[in-house]
This record gives C-alpha cells, sequence and structure tokens, in this order.
C-alpha cells in the first residue's frame, strides 16, 4: 500500500450531487498535510507537494488511488490544472473521488497567484484562485486534522520505528522522523521515485520551544511523491509531556502547522500531572465538565472610545470521552508548561469563539435538560443546546457599569446542579470566587509584530493563581481565516515571552483592523486543581473556573 493512500491522513470525502460539472468549494484548496486555510501567512501550496481539493464532482463516484510508477496526469477520468496567466502545468493525482482529490503540485508550476481547475472525462470546471509558493511546509497529523499527535516515528532500530503516542514516547537524545510535505521542488521529475538527498531549503525545527540543533535528513522520501521527510535528534532539554509541541520553519519566514509529541525519559507512557482534566480525557473517562468563566475585555484599538466590559459565562459538557493514545482535544491537550502550540482555522475564531469549534468525538451523556447556576444570590437556568444534549452554555451575567442593565454574578463562590437524566445521576458540584491574574502590561499591549516574539507580564504574587494561560487569536474577515496560538505558564514565574516562530501563525490584521482585530488573553485557569465531585455514572466531574483578561491589539 502506498504512503499516500490513507496513513498519512488523507481524509477521504466523497459527495454525492446532481451537478455533473466539476467545481472546488471556496477556499477548497489546501495543503495535504497542514489544512490549513488558503490566505494564513502558511496557507500557501508548495511547489512540489501534495495539496488537497474539495468540491463536488472533483472524479469518480468510486474512489480511485495510483499504484505505481509513473504518475500520469489524469486518474479516474480526472486531472487538475495549475496556470498562472497562460502558463500552464498539469498537477499529478494521486487520489480522486466525487468529493476529494490529491495530487502533487508541479515542482515548475508557475510562483504566485493563480488559478486551479479539475478537469473530468473532459469537462472544465470553473477555476479557483491559488497561491503557489517555493516552499511551505505541512506536517502531517495521525488524525488528519493538522493539529494533534503528528506522523512522527521514534527511531528505537533499524526495522523498529512506531509512531509515536501518548503510549509509545520519545526520549531526549532519541532520533525522530517526521512526516510532512511542502519542502518545495524535488532533485528529479515528480513522476518518477524521488530522488533521495537534502533539498536545497532553510529548515528549523521547534520541539517545545526548543530549537533542533541536529538535523539528519530534509528531502523526500523514496516511496511517494511529494511526501518529505525531516529526521533529527530530540535535544536534550526537549521537554516532557504528552503534547510537546512540533512546528517546522522554512527559510526563516514560513512556519508549518504544528502537531504534537509525547516525549518521557523512559519510553514509557506519558504525563502531564499539571492536567488531570486531560489526563481523565485520554484514558477515556465518563466525565462532566463545568466552566464557570469571566472575561475582562478591553478594546482601545482603533476605536474613538476605549471601552472595558466584563462578562461571565457558564458552559458544562457531560460526555464519555473517546480517549486513546492518539486522542486530542485543542482546549485540554495542553502542551507542558513554558510552551506554546499554534492552530489555524476558518471563520472567526478570535475571543473564546474558537473553544466551540473542536468538539471532540464520543458520545454524549443524559443528565438532564435544565441546569440550575446559583452564585452571588442570584439564580440561572442553562437549557441544554437544541442541537447537543449534552452542552450547556449561556451568558449568565454582564457588568451593569458598561450600561447593560444586568449585573455579574461570579463575585463570589456559587453552585451548579443538574437533576440527572437516562445516563448519569444528579450532579451537585459547588466552586469558589473566581479570580484573574494581575496583567501589568496590558495598557501597553497596541500592537504585534509578526516577526517578532511578544512578552506578557502579570503579578506573580498571586496565590490564587493555578495555571496562566496566555492566548491569541487573530483572523482577516475578508479572507475567512484565523490563528491562534496557545501558552501555558505557572503563576509565580511572572512573564511568559511567545516565541516568534509561534507568532508567525498568526495572519495580519486588515487595513480595517477595527473590523477584525486580533486579541491577546492572559487567562487564569484551575486546570490543575479543579475541584472534584462524584456523580453516579460518572467516573469524574470537574469544575475549572477561568477568568480570562484579554486585550484588542493589531498584528503587523
Amino acid at each position: 500500500m502506498k504512503l499516500w493512500a490513507i496513513p498519512l491522513g488523507l481524509v477521504l470525502l466523497t459527495a454525492a450531487v446532481a451537478e455533473a460539472r466539476p467545481v472546488i468549494f471556496y477556499r477548497g484548496v489546501v495543503n495535504a498535510g497542514s489544512f490549513l486555510t488558503p490566505g494564513l501567512p502558511n496557507g500557501s501550496i508548495a511547489r512540489g507537494s501534495i495539496f488537497s481539493l474539495f468540491g463536488r464532482e472533483l472524479g469518480p463516484q468510486d474512489p480511485a488511488t495510483v499504484s505505481e510508477f509513473p504518475l500520469n496526469t489524469s486518474l479516474g477520468g480526472a486531472e487538475v490544472e495549475v496556470c498562472r496567466d497562460d502558463d500552464c502545468r498539469a498537477a499529478l493525482p494521486l487520489f480522486v473521488s466525487a468529493g476529494q482529490v490529491n495530487a502533487v503540485m508541479p515542482s515548475d508550476a508557475p510562483l504566485g497567484d493563480g488559478l486551479v481547475r479539475v478537469i473530468v472525462d473532459g469537462e472544465r470546471g470553473p477555476p479557483h484562485r491559488i497561491r503557489v509558493v517555493e516552499s511551505s511546509f505541512g506536517v502531517f497529523s495521525v488524525n488528519t486534522t493538522g493539529y494533534g499527535p503528528g506522523v512522527i516515528q521514534n527511531v528505537e532500530t533499524s526495522t523498529d520505528r512506531p509512531i509515536n503516542s501518548t503510549v509509545r514516547t520519545a526520549r531526549p537524545g532519541q532520533i525522530v522522523v517526521l512526516w510532512g510535505t511542502g519542502l518545495g521542488p524535488g532533485l528529479n521529475a515528480d513522476n518518477v521515485p524521488a530522488q533521495q538527498g537534502d533539498l536545497p531549503v532553510g529548515v528549523e525545527v521547534f520541539v517545545g520551544g526548543v530549537a533542533v540543533t541536529d538535523i539528519r535528513y530534509k528531502g523526500r522520501t523514496s516511496c511517494c511523491s511529494g511526501v518529505d521527510q525531516i529526521i533529527f535528534e530530540l535535544p536534550a532539554n526537549t521537554p516532557r509531556g504528552c503534547y510537546v509541541p512540533v512546528t517546522v520553519r522554512l527559510n526563516g519566514m514560513v512556519v508549518s502547522n504544528t502537531v504534537t509529541l509525547a516525549v518521557s525519559d523512559d519510553a514509557g507512557p506519558c504525563r502531564d500531572d499539571f492536567n488531570p482534566v486531560g489526563s481523565a480525557m485520554r484514558r477515556g473517562d465518563r466525565m462532566a465538565l463545568l466552566l464557570p468563566s469571566r472575561i475582562d475585555a478591553l478594546t482601545d484599538v482603533l476605536v474613538a472610545e476605549p471601552t472595558n466590559v466584563v462578562t461571565d459565562w457558564f458552559y458544562a459538557s457531560i460526555r464519555d470521552e473517546p480517549g486513546g493514545e492518539f486522542f486530542f482535544n485543542p482546549l485540554y491537550s495542553l502542551p507542558p508548561i513554558g510552551s506554546c502550540t499554534t492552530f489555524g482555522s476558518k471563520g472567526d475564531d478570535t475571543g473564546l469563539a474558537w473553544i466551540g469549534r473542536w468538539t471532540q468525538g464520543g458520545e454524549a451523556l443524559d443528565a438532564g435538560q435544565a441546569l440550575a447556576l446559583v452564585s452571588g444570590g442570584e439564580q440561572r437556568e442553562i437549557n441544554s443546546l437544541p442541537a447537543a444534549a449534552d452542552i450547556f452554555a449561556r451568558l449568565v451575567g454582564r457588568d451593569a457599569a458598561a450600561g447593560f442593565g444586568e449585573s455579574l454574578i461570579f463575585n463570589s463562590g456559587g453552585t451548579a446542579a443538574l437533576p440527572g437524566g437516562a445516563d448519569v445521576g444528579p450532579i451537585n458540584a459547588a466552586f469558589g470566587a473566581l479570580r484573574g491574574v494581575d496583567w501589568l502590561d496590558r495598557d501597553e499591549l497596541r500592537t504585534v509584530d509578526r516577526t517578532g516574539s511578544v512578552t506578557v507580564r502579570w503579578s506573580g504574587r498571586d496565590e490564587t493563581a493555578d495555571l496562566v494561560l496566555i492566548i491569541g487569536a487573530a483572523r482577516h474577515e475578508a479572507l475567512n481565516a484565523g490563528g491562534q496560538f496557545l501558552c501555558v505558564a505557572e503563576p509565580n514565574s511572572g512573564a511568559l515571552t511567545v516565541p516568534a516562530h509561534v507568532v508567525q501563525a498568526l495572519p495580519e490584521s486588515p487595513e480595517r483592523a477595527f473590523d477584525a482585530p486580533a486579541e491577546i488573553m492572559a487567562v487564569n485557569a484551575n486546570l490543575r486543581n479543579p475541584v472534584q465531585v462524584e456523580s453516579e455514572g460518572l467516573d469524574a466531574v470537574y469544575v475549572v473556573s477561568s477568568v480570562a483578561r484579554l486585550k484588542t491589539v493589531v498584528v503587523e
């Protein structure tokens, strides 16, 4: 079986529609490893890389996959053409179906803004905009999303190279093999087995924020057209953890998507002792997660009058988590303390909006349809969402001083109660007052330079702080593209510097930045020491309180 068919995470999507003409969906052309949205700084397609096109009637209803060299410009009646003005090249399809085509971008494809179209049985589809660059790397992930555990092999012996997981971890000092696509044009023709050898591109690898100093290889694999390997030794000071972020940067400018690597000292199962909620999810626990949250948002970028609005929110989820050695939840599978991870997305993903975009699999559990929240002498009823019976979410308080006419309710502790349902017994959980960290330089932070780092400072004397999360989110509304980073810090450290290779994952703010301002948040969350209670039918009930200090910025 060829690696481009299934194991490297090229997801197969089939659509049944009546229209016969092949159509590529809007912004439906992505790197087959990263799946990053076009319009992001790392969302272009590299020469010689594998790219995916999503749409309808792009190929036969019965999928077809290449099985041998040499590759042809047609597969299952489908062809892919890449043009800039009158300069056109034929891509090499690897997999074709009605809903998706995976193809190799020709190593001599015209650079810059151009057009791509799919041709099926002679029927030419409408052109779709595309940007072709010399190199832009995407790392394959096990779950085929572009984030979470990466397709990274631990080199134990010449014949024993298991995929890294939270059960089979890598050790500092060990050689690992990272799989991806987008290092740039190959050393020989794209339609035949790739010639081995380092490609002429500057490659940096960061593991948990630590720069790799020993890169052994950076070039094509011999098995598959368009598939790259980066082989390197893990530094001795690589952070240990279950979700150590791994990012590749090319020529000091273009960063890849971020995947994760599990690292321990003995190659056994990983440990994240600071993150019991994430560990419970990885075990596959039946659990309830209750989240009383406060957002203190300062908007003072490109507005006539700065505003500071404080709101209280409550969110709850009761699920049987899927767990497993490759499980990943973007909110709770946290990087090691002192490190950062990144994500890319479509649409509006600033603030806390992006939280709801990554609901994991598993089974919803019935614990009743209405949650009773009591705090600060006030009561709120929160109904389950119509489309998701296990999820409860509501704005429960607003700063009356800001003119909303309602009051905040999380000024003191409270209780959250569910009556119980078909799967879960009654839940009654008490929580203490919510407190945030004192963000010392919030007012001074107004712009973020994508070529440099960003430092956030807070008072380290607050003994009520648990973990500090530094979150950045930016979007470009016209491009429907967003980028985020999430960093974890010890409260008593008093500061965290977000490195440049992390900041570079954010898109620049549009000219009218007030239409889509970027945001930085300093969040105090009791993830390390959540409140825990018991309930029949559940392994655990966790109450994770948080206060987010939010500040709008412009990314330049």
